[in-house]
């Protein structure tokens, strides 16, 4: 007996984030999005990162718990700049705001929105240098750190494809533990 279609039901119904709480979350994406695109001078563009990108985002284990979604923001390179400076404008701008300025919070590498008691927005700020190479600003260390969070993606969604879509089944289910 083929256990397939109970699999995916379980998915759909207890494991993944439910479509309404996913149009709340790319709703409130799209809105920051274009906040940001409107009042952050350095911003050229958003993409969903981790989860959210992959579009693995799963539900909380608990009732009540939050889940967290990323975004990276894309912000114009300035080699005058120091990895907290791109961390501190983004928070500024977002501060500056009457709709962000209650949620705001900064972190090590992002500037977190809390919309609570549902989940939170991680905006982590990202520059891409004109040799292509893309770096995360760590405000702790006030240090960039490396990243290719769109090459992994895109070789994720490749080998999802040629699983069938099994590689994100599977990984959906693991990263709730």
């Amino acid at each position: 007996m083929k256990h397939t279609p109970f699999f995916i039901d379980f998915l759909n119904d207890v494991v993944n984030l439910n479509q309404a709480r996913l149009d709340r979350l790319n709703g409130h994406v799209q809105a920051v999005t274009e906040f940001l695109k409107e009042n952050l001078d350095s911003f050229t563009a958003v993409e969903p990162q981790g989860s959210y990108g992959l579009k693995t985002i799963i539900r909380p284990v608990n009732e009540g718990q939050e889940y967290d979604a990323d975004i990276q923001l894309y912000m114009k390179h300035n080699p005058g700049k120091e990895p907290k400076d791109y961390v501190d404008e983004l928070y500024n701008c977002l501060r500056g705001s009457g709709t962000y300025n209650d949620k705001v919070h900064r972190k090590t590498r992002c500037v977190n929105l809390d919309y609570a008691g549902d989940f939170h927005l991680d905006v982590v700020p990202c520059i891409a240098r004109p040799d292509g190479s893309k770096w995360v600003c760590n405000y702790a260390t006030n240090e960039f750190e490396r990243t290719d969070g769109t090459g992994y993606r895109d070789w994720f969604n490749e080998k999802t494809r040629i699983t069938h879509g099994n590689l994100k089944r599977v990984t959906s289910t693991t990263t709730a533990h």
